[in-house]
């Protein structure tokens, strides 16, 4: 971070950016074989996303600069660590000579990312052809991706580590990825104007549990009392999704500890030595033992970062930092495929789930709700897991999203549904699947695209551009009640009231339902240690 704040400030001085931004490049990137691991077959199906261009490849945009009309982009490592230490900021810019709007992309879990695994650096979201397409429309911008802790790096919580933390002078526990972010943010705001920046007019991009990170950030005091934001995109995650309190917490370390052979009856002092003392492959190794990443490494509601436990019911009153003005939210159509095959491993029937809906709700409420989702007694189990995961989808992703936009009062708040499908092979082809948005959004696979899925990458590509850049790509969500639909056929815009999924998102934020389903659908995926 020291080393890439002197270079923010040796570049300020230099006469001839254009001319220097190759060396830069070439001192400070690593070989492709350290820095992007060529995906396997297995990992291709895993992440839904072919691999990208060869090193040579995109080194060849800055050998070539006058090919690219002079848009450089240059990126350095500084981290030689693995994913649970990974502090890596790349820069993706342009002639800095031209005034332009900057965008922070704070992502470092993208897709698959879980809070567990996953980078910015991946080849699928090299932001290169996104800068050069914002030259080409006059509305330059910077991109800067941010890698951050991971997994128990980033995440652990327990009383164990809150009582050590407070013996070093902090009073928070866990959430040590959102100071990773948080600190990020401040590195950008102070040093963004060494390469031609606006430190005014940052905006910060989350996906997934990125975009999850990014939520909670925006209702933390840490953000506040700086003015550090000033937009914010939310792809695909909420801060409901992915928090929980200590007690929860405290089950995860405790099922964690025993699966590293380490004794609870030790004393608190000596189950930390024990722990900080398992090598990183190891530690990393037993996450097994939480059955699935997804979601278990989750922001703590520590008093510090996080005052109270976010929810959805909640969110007509959440405030957020006053100097964020402007938000765009984004979902998927098929969200909670991601929770496909653990919902049919589960062998749910029709009586078990009303049986699960009666723990929560009245009867009355619980027919309105199988009504609702058109779970009847007669389902195949194909028919009813599709029904399931399009609950999971629509309460864990789509309803928080829908309540954050239209609860939006900083200023305007624009909405987006992605429909279109993944033509590329794996698991997930067919399918509007959870992430399949960033094969549009980073303009990094067009060429292998078909002609009208080409033409809407660009358009989507345009439309993040115009948002970044402070305009209005459509009218907005908490005002005109519109919302721009990304396929399946075509981009068009959608009012509110036309979409049908959103009449089931008001009937459930009516009856209050919302947090009792949210419940539901964890037990439904069945989240491990999730209750006692």
């Amino acid at each position: 971070m020291e080393d890439a704040g002197f270079l923010a400030e040796c570049l300020k001085h230099l006469p001839g950016r254009i001319e220097t931004a190759a060396e830069i490049y070439s001192k400070y990137r690593k070989p492709r074989a350290t820095k992007i691991q060529l995906f396997s077959r297995q990992q291709r199906i895993r992440n839904h996303l072919p691999d990208g261009p060869e090193q040579q490849e995109r080194d060849a945009v800055l050998k070539n600069p006058d090919q690219q009309t002079k848009s450089h982009v240059w990126t350095w490592d500084s981290t030689d660590g693995g994913p649970a230490q990974d502090w890596v900021t790349g820069l993706h810019g342009y002639d800095a000579e031209h005034e332009a709007v900057k965008a922070l992309r704070l992502e470092g879990l993208l897709s698959n990312g879980m809070n567990c695994t996953s980078s910015a650096n991946l080849p699928g979201y090299d932001p290169g052809n996104l800068v050069r397409l914002s030259m080409r429309l006059g509305s330059p911008i910077i991109v800067v991706t941010v890698n951050f802790r991971l997994g128990a790096f980033g995440f652990m919580a327990s009383e164990d580590l809150k009582a050590d933390n407070r013996e070093a002078g902090y009073r928070g526990v866990g959430n040590y990825a959102l100071y990773d972010q948080y600190t990020a943010l401040k590195w950008v705001k102070k040093y963004i104007a060494g390469f031609g920046g606006d430190p005014e007019q940052i905006t910060a991009i989350g996906q997934s549990s990125g975009a999850s990170d990014l939520h909670i950030l925006m209702m933390s005091d840490l953000l506040r009392s700086e003015s550090l934001l000033y937009q914010a995109v939310i792809i695909s995650g909420n801060a409901v999704m992915t928090s929980r309190e200590l007690e929860h917490q405290q089950r995860i370390y405790d099922k964690f500890l025993e699966r590293l052979q380490i004794p609870l009856t030790l004393p608190p002092v000596d189950r930390l030595a024990r722990l900080r003392a398992v090598k990183q492959q190891d530690l990393t190794s037993a996450y097994g033992c939480l059955g699935s990443p997804l979601p278990n490494w989750q922001a703590t509601v520590d008093g510090v970062v996080l005052k109270t436990l976010p929810t959805c019911d909640g969110m007509s009153s959440q405030t957020y930092a006053p100097s964020i003005k402007r938000i765009m939210v984004g979902d998927c159509e098929q969200e909670g495929i991601l929770w496909g095959e653990r919902i049919r491993q589960k062998h749910w029937t029709t009586a078990k789930i009303f049986e699960l809906l009666r723990t929560y709700f009245d009867p009355d409420d619980v027919s309105d709700i199988l009504r609702q989702y058109d779970i009847a007694g007669g389902d195949s189990d194909q028919d009813l897991t599709t029904r399931l995961i399009k609950f999971c989808g629509e309460v864990e992703f789509k309803q928080p999203l829908y309540e954050l936009a239209v609860n939006w009062k900083n200023g305007e708040a624009f909405y987006y549904h992605m429909r279109f499908i993944n033509h590329f092979e794996g698991r997930f082809k067919g399918s509007a699947h959870h992430g399949v948005d960033l094969l549009f959004f980073f303009q990094t696979y067009n060429h292998i695209l078909s002609g009208e899925y080409e033409a809407a990458a660009e358009e989507t590509g345009k439309h993040f551009i115009e948002f970044i850049s402070g305009g209005s790509p459509w009218d907005s969500f908490n005002k005109a009640g519109i919302c721009l639909s990304y396929g399946p056929e075509r981009v068009a815009v959608m009012k509110q009231d036309e979409a049908h999924f959103w009449h089931r998102q008001k009937a459930v934020g009516c009856n209050n339902w919302h947090d009792k389903c949210t419940l539901v659908s964890r037990d439904l995926r069945v989240e491990v240690v999730y209750k006692q």
